[in-house]
């Protein structure tokens, strides 16, 4: 008999019960998946991390959450000679679309030599790899401030550390003594995106009195800095 979340329950053998509750509570992300890569089994931790329910989760193919296919393929061909995981970074999928960045752990349940299931221990280092890329591009970014005295110089080296390890576009203005904003610099991943952004900029200009918070106009009137997660029209 299957319980809710997937994991084999045995009512008479109180044993399993206490195991599964076991499983199902601990603080890191737990998950079995068979030789095709269905997964068997999640506990919370696992299913909370990526934001998916048990059935959004549990019966689908574990290749459908992992970001990058050659990352599964490996795993899975190392799985497969029994050899153990042991800190394996990972990029998993989650529910809104979010990356998160992961190490697992994980070997594999022979029985009579059969592959019945793997075991993985997964664990969340987001915030690590976050903290890691932002020291290094700060060692970077100040390597190259130091190498150079011509400003114009500078700024073109601290794009190209900034798009597209942090962002997909980058955007300077600067607020002259003619009351006017006028573009620095402006780049972006795809360059067909910066000839339309510079036409568009050329027929909507900055309004500084734009009451949108966060708008361009805003944040150069009053000097705030602002983090924006989502963007609208409104607002570029």
């Amino acid at each position: 008999m299957a319980s809710q979340n997937g994991f084999a329950k045995f009512s008479t053998a109180n044993g399993y019960e206490r195991l599964e509750d076991f499983l199902d509570n601990a603080t890191v992300g737990i998950h079995l998946v068979d030789k095709e890569g269905i997964i068997l089994y999640a506990n919370k931790a696992e299913l909370k991390m990526l934001g998916y329910s048990s059935d959004e989760y549990i019966g689908h193919n574990i290749t459908e959450f992992h970001a990058q296919q050659f990352t599964i393929d490996s795993i899975f061909s190392k799985l497969l000679r029994n050899e153990q995981l042991n800190n394996h970074e990972a990029t998993l999928r989650c529910k809104d679309g979010s990356i998160k960045d992961v190490v697992i752990n994980s070997n594999v349940y022979f029985e009579k030599n059969k592959f019945k299931h793997t075991r993985c221990f997964t664990r969340d280092i987001t915030n690590n790899k976050r903290v890691e890329n932002l020291l290094r591009f700060l060692n970077k970014a100040g390597e190259e401030l130091t190498a150079t005295h011509n400003t114009q110089e500078a700024i073109d080296k601290i794009i190209k550390l900034i798009v597209p390890n942090f962002a997909d576009w980058f955007i300077m203005n600067e607020l002259r003594d003619d009351g006017f904003a006028h573009l620095v610099k402006m780049a972006h991943v795809d360059p067909e995106k910066v000839l339309w952004a510079e036409k568009y900029r050329r027929t909507h200009p900055i309004d500084f009195n734009d009451p949108v918070v966060g708008s361009l106009g805003w944040v150069m009137r009053t000097g705030e800095p602002l983090l924006v997660a989502d963007t609208t029209d409104e607002i570029t």
